[in-house]
């Protein structure tokens, strides 16, 4: 008996039908476990790639910054000193200019000492020795017992040579620095007298002075510090500045030196000065020693362990990169905790086994119903052939619906076979189709959850559709909490006041977006979080297709830096402008003092040292005018023609007040710096002194000019009154008739200067300074 058609077809229709479901389900499932596997490998290895790269940058900045400052210690020592003597060795300049004249040598000795000893005392760290060329201590700031007796009886060994070292560098080569060396160093070295004093090696060196010689009295000037200090505070100083530095979300640094003392971790600060060398994490794993290893490799090294979460105060699998710096003994280290991608990865999986399970049943079910559908088909054919092409028709539309091919190869109908090939066709289109939307939507997905700002995406109606990971650990709301962006508002601005100004600017940039690129620029908002605390927030975004994507990004940190140095700015201004209301207040004091001097010297008949009082204070006048100009500048140099209208001003306000003095001032902008303007206020002083008491002697008024120019590198300036005139013997050089204040001109321009003084008789008195701009450090370097 022959099988019938549909009987055939039927049992072909099942084997095909039970086969193919098996072969579909056996590949989804295994393509599936496959692509998983792939994604977990890549994931962890991306995270693991990514994070130790992170650490090392973040080590290698924070040694960098080490190195950087150690490597500049003795520079930082060798300026401070030297700043620190040229301070001393001008004040004394100064003071023996102003009072070698006035008092006699004992009376100018003790002068200085005690001005000395009283700047060394604001000065704080170096301290201050002063010696004459004979060996005699005039000045000791740490050990005033000395002062008076020879440096050369000095008991200890090493700080003798020391002395001796000083007081040879100041007669010879007139300044210059000693190194001491630690009496460990020393011994090394054969002793005392056999060590070395100028370069031992700034590793093995005690103290370092600086000194220079004071020509006027012969004194050898040294300033000194202890090396050792300098370093302890600037490991303090960077323990400081790595503690306070961050990375990622809860990223820090770590310092510990090579015994397993913790230096610093600012994140869990019980832990500094603890030893923890042989403590050990939960594996086993001794972690400092671990530490000690990797920090010995020359490029630093990766170690692996169990870690407590400041956080949770649970233990997670921890890496960190750990650097050393043999010099201090430490290792610089930065880590992270790494179980975060296990724990997605875990998550990912039970997805898929939930995936999996669903997909077997729906396979299952699919070829139960597809089983009872045929079954159906072959009766219906054979109660009616003719309907055959219209049900099996049907049929392919239903497998179609289900994802499900034909074997067409096995149909045994060319009609069939036509029929399967269509449906195939239609369905790889369809299934091709569905699968770059999918592949699509899981991209842009996986791209905003993995992105560091938070993110939300907001539909036409304003209802938001989806918020990456970050969105809720940065601003704390979920999707239940904020089913739309009008709900966000009022969750952010409790204010209604404040929340209408923040929509309508918002309105605003979305409108201008739209009616543009569809790009919304960025702006400020100040945000509530869902914890109540107040974050500002820089929000923008994009229209793309009916939809709006908001980035937020957190600038709340970046606005107190901001106004932290906006205060450090008034700060120091303050200080500054009160720095230098003192200095003024101090000069006034000087002038009035000196007034009061003057007028009991008037009253009881001594002219000679009224004068001079007289002449004194028109000079500290002169120096609290440049004092004055500089600070307004803020210590920048002054412009040379300014200085001299306003010194010369002074001088005929205060000593010739009744007096119409036609001042005339002619000159470019060239400019001096702060030393040369004190030396030039003294000159200009005196000559404007010279006019008051000579050349308006007798008469109500008069005229002076004053040129300033300079001529390539050298400034002249040209004085000049419509006076009598300078004495014949002025004309020659011989200033033994005239009083202090030309002696101080010929004193300050040819000597302080290097420069020329010319004086003539051109229709009164003139004279014509001249010098190189060289002279002026401020300037010329």
């Amino acid at each position: 008996m022959k099988r019938t058609l549909t009987g055939t077809l039927q049992r072909h229709a099942f084997l095909t039908l039970a086969l193919a479901m098996a072969a579909i389900g056996w590949l989804w499932i295994r393509n599936r476990i496959q692509a998983f596997e792939a994604e977990a490998e890549r994931m962890r290895t991306e995270y693991m790639l990514t994070h130790r790269a992170l650490l090392r940058g973040e080590v290698d900045r924070a040694l960098s910054l080490v190195n950087y400052e150690r490597a500049n210690l003795e520079r930082r020592i060798r300026a401070n000193l030297q700043t620190q003597v040229e301070g001393a060795i001008g004040m004394a300049n100064t003071l023996h200019r102003l009072f070698s004249h006035v008092l006699d040598e004992d009376a100018l000795q003790t002068l200085l000492r005690e001005a000395l000893r009283a700047d060394a005392g604001e000065q704080g760290d170096g301290l201050i020795l002063v010696a004459a060329m004979d060996g005699t201590c005039v000045l000791s700031e740490s050990a005033p017992e000395y002062e008076g007796k020879s440096a050369f009886s000095i008991p200890n060994l090493l700080e003798r040579t020391l002395a001796e070292k000083i007081i040879h560098i100041a007669r010879s080569a007139g300044e210059g620095f000693v190194f001491l060396p630690s009496p460990d160093a020393a011994e090394r070295q054969g002793g005392a007298e056999a060590a070395n004093y100028s370069s031992p090696g700034f590793a093995d060196t005690h103290l370092v002075a600086c000194v220079k010689r004071f020509a006027p009295l012969e004194w050898a000037i040294c300033a000194m510090q202890f090396p050792e200090k300098e370093e302890a505070r600037l490991q303090h100083e960077l323990l400081e500045r790595i503690g306070a530095m961050r990375f990622g979300m809860d990223g820090y640094l770590f310092v510990v030196d090579f015994d397993g003392v913790t230096l610093m971790n600012s994140v869990q600060p019980h832990l500094i000065g603890q030893n923890l060398w042989e403590m050990e994490d939960p594996n086993g794993v001794k972690v400092i020693q671990e530490e000690r290893r990797a920090a010995e490799q020359p490029d630093g090294g990766f170690i692996y362990y169990d870690w407590e979460q400041p956080k949770t105060g649970n233990k997670a699998p921890k890496m960190s990169f750990v650097r050393g710096v043999p010099e201090w003994r430490w290792m610089i280290g930065a880590g992270q905790y790494i179980g975060e991608i296990d724990g997605i990865i875990q998550r990912k999986e039970a997805l898929l086994r939930l995936e999996l399970q669903k997909g077997v049943e729906r396979i299952l079910l699919i070829l139960a119903l597809l089983a009872v559908l045929l079954w159906l088909a072959s009766a219906h054919m054979r109660r009616r052939l003719g309907a055959t092409m219209a049900t099996f028709q049907a049929f392919f539309r239903q497998a179609i619906a289900k994802k499900k091919k034909i074997d067409c190869d096995s149909l045994p109908y060319r009609e069939f076979e036509e029929l399967g090939d269509s449906a195939n066709q239609m369905l790889d289109e369809y299934i091709a189709a569905e699968t770059a939307l999918r592949q699509s939507e899981e991209r842009f997905r996986h791209l905003v959850e993995q992105m560091p700002l938070p993110i939300a995406i907001v539909a036409d109606n304003g209802s938001i559709e989806y918020i990456n990971r970050r969105f809720e650990e940065a601003i704390g709301y979920t999707m239940a909490e904020m089913p739309s962006f009008e709900r966000w508002w009022l969750l952010s601005y409790p204010d209604a006041g404040s929340r209408a100004q923040a929509i309508e600017r918002w309105e605003a940039r979305t409108r201008q977006a739209a009616a543009s690129d569809g790009e919304i620029l960025p702006d400020e908002y100040e945000i509530r979080t869902r914890n109540g605390e107040l974050r500002r927030m820089e929000i923008f975004g994009s229209i793309i297709a009916r939809r709006t994507i908001v980035i937020f990004n957190d600038i709340t940190q970046q606005k107190r830096t901001e106004e932290e140095l906006r205060q450090f700015a008034e700060t120091r201004a303050s200080l500054l402008r009160e720095v230098n209301h003192r200095v003024k207040n101090n000069l006034s004091a000087i002038i009035s003092m000196l007034n009061g001097e003057r007028a009991r010297i008037r009253d009881e008949g001594l002219d000679a040292a009224r004068e001079a009082l007289g002449s004194l204070e028109q000079r500290v006048r002169g120096l609290a005018t440049v004092h004055s100009m500089l600070s307004a500048s803020e210590w920048r140099p002054l412009p040379l023609r300014d200085l001299c209208e306003r010194i010369a001003q002074s001088v005929f306000q205060a000593a010739a007040p009744a007096k119409r003095i036609d001042l005339r001032v002619q000159g470019g902008e060239d400019v001096i710096g702060s030393e040369l303007a004190h030396h030039l206020a003294l000159v200009v002083n005196e000559l404007a002194v010279n006019t008051a008491k000579h050349a308006m002697h007798g008469r109500s008024q008069g005229c002076v000019e004053i040129g300033v120019a300079k001529e390539g590198a050298e400034f002249r300036i040209h004085y000049k009154d419509d006076g009598p005139g300078f004495p014949g013997a002025f004309l020659s050089g011989d200033f033994r008739a005239a009083n202090v204040g030309f002696s101080l001109i010929q004193g300050i321009v040819r000597e302080t200067l290097s420069g020329e003084l010319r004086l003539s008789n051109e229709g009164g008195a003139a004279a014509i300074i001249s010098f190189s701009e060289d002279s002026d450090p401020q300037v010329s370097g």
